[in-house]
């Protein structure tokens, strides 16, 4: 691995050190950092304000957690590493934690230093790093990992909307071809996504316009070369000094549908079934969301139904017929006999299975509570006392908690229902600039009369509502649409604009639809209407993506998710995000899309209508 020494600052006597953003900016515009190699090791040489021993290593998708006492294996240690944090001189504002930290496959133990106070910006990271690292060699502790970050000035980049009207997004509309055309030489197909975003730290308000290139993880290239081309492509339409480009290890997939989640704070007596729902393949451990029930119209016949991503109920990998689906899709031109057709249900298997396993062990930490107070009301009563009142109280509260839960443990146990039958689904199309990823299942008479209705719209949580400081400029005023009211009609995405789903791993969520659409390039087969094999390496989509007002606006198994704008319309489907570090971004398909490639797809006029 390349070694590289800091640069060093004025110190707190001079003039003044730049500004953090200058630093940054500073060290990836120096010739230091030339040359080929990891994007990893490129981004850690340009950050002044972390130094660690894991930078080489695909951390896209690193998640920490904290360990108690007895798990921490460096705690015997404290003495010593309070000792060369001293020697140091670190303000007393600053603190250390072991924690342990998941990769892909694998995890390691992590102390992390966290510097922050009066004089943090001038104090040097390395050299602290460093005096762990021997301490940590020398008591044989290999396995344990050493980060020491700026508290006042380190964040991973969040990303966050940027507005239509921005200088920047007019800019890359007229640029995006040729800086496409830069990353595919210098790297090929290991680009990902291509979209402005305003990137700053945890602070919106600290956020800049910026082209944020989203890459495969560990990739090879000339950073500071590739950086420097699309800064002078940019400069032609905007000044240099109001824009930057961002590189990002980041993988843009599908939603997956791991891991299995409990239902059980979501169901009480209630025995139907509702937008935002859990469905899986019946037979199979796969999982995603319902989102929504519609009226398909077709051949002058009226199919009732729900729509969700093809993904989602795809043919599991043994039916024989999956290649044919994901060529030509599900239509009239290509039915499944009702043999092999996919039954659909809910809640999937997996999530079922979980929250059985969930309400059991809460069932007997109520037993478990619920033995100790009876234990102390009878030592009570053996004693001549009388037991406490809020003994008596609390009994009576475990109990209702227990029937509640055998309440719901009863409505769980009835599950999966069967919901219906894929009727006409996409495939692995792709229509032009356009990724299609969608399914209709026709509900069984049984589960038409039993639960559709009206999708309603549900109380969107405080933190996930449009504020004036998430809003963007080109966005409209936003009235939330009031709770249990019914979604309507219809309509398409837009960009600037508030929107919200209900999906079934985060629920209700609020987002922001980007100024700007990404360019994506993806990975795997796709075919075209007619079921020619479509070159990915070379063909690319333009896709809607939306982030999170607060935290993400998606996750894994929320596939599916209806899109809702504050005007009640349906105006897209979730079921994609591409992911990095502090940032998942989610990926929508248009409405009109859908509706046009269903047309295409079914070779007839479709129409689709909300109940």
């Amino acid at each position: 691995m390349s070694t590289y020494n800091p640069r060093e600052f004025p110190s707190p006597a001079s003039s003044g050190p730049p500004s953090p953003r200058k630093r940054r900016r500073l060290l990836r515009e120096s010739e230091d950092n030339e040359g080929e190699m990891r994007l990893e090791e490129f981004l850690y040489r340009t950050d002044p304000f972390r130094s660690n021993t894991f930078h080489g290593h695909d951390n896209s998708e690193m998640k920490t957690e904290f360990l108690t006492a007895e798990e921490n294996p460096i705690r015997h240690l404290r003495p010593e590493i309070d000792a060369i944090l001293s020697q140091h001189r670190i303000p007393t504002e600053s603190f250390h934690h072991t924690l342990k930290a998941r990769v892909t496959g694998s995890y390691f133990f992590l102390l992390r230093v966290t510097v922050s106070g009066d004089g943090s910006t001038f104090i040097r990271l390395g050299p602290i790093k460093d005096s762990l690292v021997k301490l940590l060699h020398k008591n044989s502790l290999t396995n344990v990992h050493v980060e020491v970050l700026n508290g006042d000035h380190f964040s991973p980049p969040h990303l966050y909307p940027i507005a239509s009207t921005s200088a920047v997004v007019s800019a890359f509309h007229t640029l995006k071809h040729s800086i496409v055309e830069t990353m595919s030489s210098a790297v090929g197909e290991n680009w990902q996504m291509i979209c402005p975003f305003n990137v700053g730290g945890p602070d919106i308000r600290s956020a800049r316009p910026g082209i944020v290139i989203f890459v495969q993880p560990l990739l090879m290239a000339n950073w500071y070369e590739i950086r420097a081309r699309i800064i002078g492509q940019l400069s032609l339409k905007v000044s240099a000094l109001l824009v930057d480009v961002e590189f990002l290890p980041g993988t843009l997939n599908l939603l997956k549908h791991d891991p299995s989640i409990s239902f059980r704070d979501r169901f009480d007596d209630r025995d139907w079934v509702a937008m935002g729902d859990s469905i899986g393949i019946s037979g199979d451990q796969n999982a995603g969301t319902l989102g929504g029930f519609v009226e398909l119209r077709y051949d002058d016949r009226a199919h009732f139904g729900f729509l969700t991503n093809y993904h989602v109920v795809r043919p599991t990998a043994h039916t024989p017929f999956r290649d044919e689906v994901d060529r030509t899709g599900i239509s009239a031109n290509f039915p499944p006999d009702d043999q092999n057709a996919t039954i659909i249900e809910s809640i999937a298997q997996m999530d079922r299975d979980r929250t059985l396993a969930d309400i059991q062990h809460h069932r007997e930490s109520l037993a478990s509570q619920k033995a100790r107070i009876e234990e102390t009301i009878e030592l009570r009563l053996l004693a001549g006392e009388e037991p406490r009142e809020s003994s008596r109280q609390r009994l009576q509260d475990l109990d209702v908690a227990d029937a509640s839960l055998i309440q719901t443990q009863n409505v769980v146990k009835s599950m999966p229902y069967v919901l219906g039958k894929v009727r006409f689904a996409s495939g692995l199309l792709v229509h032009g600039k356009r990724f299609l990823d969608w399914a209709f299942v026709e509900l069984t008479t049984e589960a038409q009369q039993r639960y559709f209705r009206p999708n309603i719209v549900p109380d969107i949580p405080r933190k996930q509502r449009p504020t004036s400081t998430n809003l963007l400029s080109g966005g409209s005023a936003t009235f939330l649409p009031r709770p249990n009211s019914s979604i309507t009609q219809f309509g398409e995405l837009q960009t600037d604009e508030y929107y919200f789903k209900k999906g079934r791993t985060t629920e209700v969520t609020g987002g922001i639809c980007n100024g700007a659409k990404s360019v994506c390039q993806w990975k795997g087969r796709r075919y075209e209407i007619d079921g020619a094999e479509i070159s990915m390496a070379t063909h690319i989509t333009e896709e809607y993506v939306i982030t999170g007002v607060d935290g993400d606006f998606l996750e894994d198994g929320d596939s599916g998710s209806f899109v809702i704008s504050a005007d009640r319309d349906v105006a897209g489907i979730l079921f994609a995000d591409v992911i990095h570090e502090g940032n998942r971004i989610g990926v929508a398909l248009n409405m009109p899309d859908v509706v046009e490639s269903m047309k295409l797809r079914l070779n007839h006029s479709v129409s689709l209508h909300l109940p």
